[in-house]
């Protein structure tokens, strides 16, 4: 998202470690922020890679130093409150399509035949390229309720097909390195045991002994997730 973009590099800016003009920090710093939308899943991880990013421009950061480490958990924090405000945004998008979909269904519209299907893959898009687990979470969702369900009942149509792609390498590289939490494998589960040959012939992974593998149960929660939420909340209320 562009406006995400924006506001990582005001805090990198602001924070402006090696003291450069305004001007020139705008493009000095801009290099930084992939690396930093790739480690944001816990305030820890962030600071190690603004750490890195430190000792990376030669500069006398000393980790032990309490003055410099408060100074990095600042940013650390001003950052992850951008992620945060993100994916509520996103949220407030998708529940908004929600309501969009009840609206043309009332009014007995097909569904293909509105915006609801571009406006799905914008969503979908803006999800998929957030690196934030919750985001790839529902961009994962997303695109495997396009392919198991008829487009008038999910509005959702073609999607992104380099999105589409990159989730499901990122999702293989969770599953193979074993960080995947216990609320995504069980979502997994349901949605390899309804369509196993989308998982099966994209990934070329045996995702069946991962997911058996799984032995705990995890509560999945419904509340402010948009389209995923209120799919998972139908499924658990049978």
């Amino acid at each position: 998202m562009k406006e995400q973009q924006q506001l990582f590099n005001k805090i990198l800016i602001e924070w402006n470690p090696i003291g450069l003009d305004n001007e020139i920090a705008e493009d000095e710093y801009k290099g930084y922020i992939p690396l930093i939308k790739n480690s944001m899943n816990t305030q820890s991880q962030l600071i190690s890679c603004l750490e890195k990013i430190l000792f990376d421009m030669g500069l006398d950061y000393d980790k032990l130093n309490p003055i410099h480490k408060n100074d990095l958990q600042a940013v650390a924090l001003k950052i992850l409150s951008v992620k945060n405000l993100a994916i509520e945004y996103l949220t407030t998008k998708d529940i908004f399509l929600l309501e969009k979909m009840k609206e043309i269904n009332q009014n007995k519209i097909p569904i293909s035949k509105t915006e609801i299907p571009k406006l799905y893959d914008e969503l979908f898009i803006d999800y998929s390229t957030n690196n934030n687990l919750e985001c790839l979470k529902r961009a994962i969702f997303i695109q495997w309720y396009s392919v198991s369900e008829p487009i008038d009942n999910t509005g959702i149509g073609e999607l992104n097909n380099v999105c589409q792609t990159n989730n499901l390498e990122k999702l293989k590289d969770l599953i193979l390195n074993k960080t995947i939490d216990s609320e995504f494998l069980q979502m997994l589960n349901h949605y390899y045991n309804v369509s196993d040959w989308y998982f099966d012939s994209i990934l070329n992974l045996d995702l069946s002994i991962d997911l058996a593998s799984n032995s705990k149960s995890h509560i999945i929660m419904t509340e402010e997730r948009g389209v995923m939420g209120k799919y998972w909340k139908s499924i658990l209320n049978r």
